[in-house]
């Protein structure tokens, strides 16, 4: 009998010792990326796409079917310069996610895609921040590229897109509406970003510089809803991010 109790004791000494063994390890792990080179995107005016003073009275009920007063269409050029040749795509975030107005049928930005349709779907817009009284929305924005004129390295060159650009196999198609979705505004679920490709292919091109006029499309509610009293100042602020490929 003592020797069975001491064989069990010894038994419990060895397992208390090993599991404090155990839990004192700890993994060190090391990431990271060796990438060719880098790229460096620019936007002229500090990144001010700037609709001015606009009278209250231009914001007037529209009388139509569409109930977003539109503000009209402003272009400013993307520069994208790298130091090797590069494929990248472009991403987008919202920082004002939580000023979107919801578009629809009858709310909606005109002539905002690439392409000169109506943009109706929420995901592509983009919020212009809160009137005074810091809850009502002002009103939304589209950015789209301006397709026919984005050049890389001096030649035209074609818009694709994808879904996903986390994907383990990431698609790319052609398109002729390009307008960016904000990773935050219900394109959290896929990654959608935009790149560039020669034209006719849907493999994304490498390149050192990149000029992309972007057409900046702005609609907001009207004065019955803004009001009429106070200042309305548009506060668009979006992010643009490179995705190495």
């Amino acid at each position: 009998m003592k020797k069975l109790l001491l064989a069990a004791s010894l038994g419990a000494a060895l397992l208390t010792s090993f599991n404090a063994s155990a839990s004192s390890d700890v993994t060190l792990k090391v990431a990271g990326s060796i990438i060719p080179g880098a790229c460096v995107p620019t936007l002229p005016n500090g990144g001010v796409v700037d609709y001015g003073t606009i009278r209250n009275v231009a914001i007037d009920p529209t009388g139509t079917t569409n109930k977003l007063v539109q503000l009209g269409q402003k272009t400013i050029t993307l520069t994208v310069n790298c130091d090797t040749e590069i494929a990248v795509a472009l991403t987008s975030t919202d920082n004002r996610s939580d000023s979107r107005v919801p578009l629809s049928s009858t709310s909606y930005i005109e002539s905002a895609n690439s392409n000169g349709e109506n943009l109706t779907l929420s995901p592509n817009a983009f919020g212009l921040g809160k009137a005074p009284d810091g809850t009502t929305n002002i009103g939304d924005y589209a950015v789209a590229f301006d397709i026919g004129s984005v050049t890389a390295d001096g030649d035209v060159v074609d818009v694709i897109t994808t879904a996903d650009i986390t994907a383990s196999t990431v698609t790319w198609v052609a398109t002729t509406r390009a307008a960016f979705c904000a990773l935050n505004n219900s394109c959290s679920t896929d990654k959608p970003a935009l790149s560039v490709a020669e034209t006719g292919t849907v493999v994304p091109k490498a390149f050192k510089v990149l000029t992309a006029p972007l057409l900046v499309t702005t609609a907001v509610q009207d004065n019955t809803v803004l009001g009429t009293e106070d200042t309305i100042t548009l506060d668009g602020n979006a992010t643009i991010s490179l995705v190495y490929l």
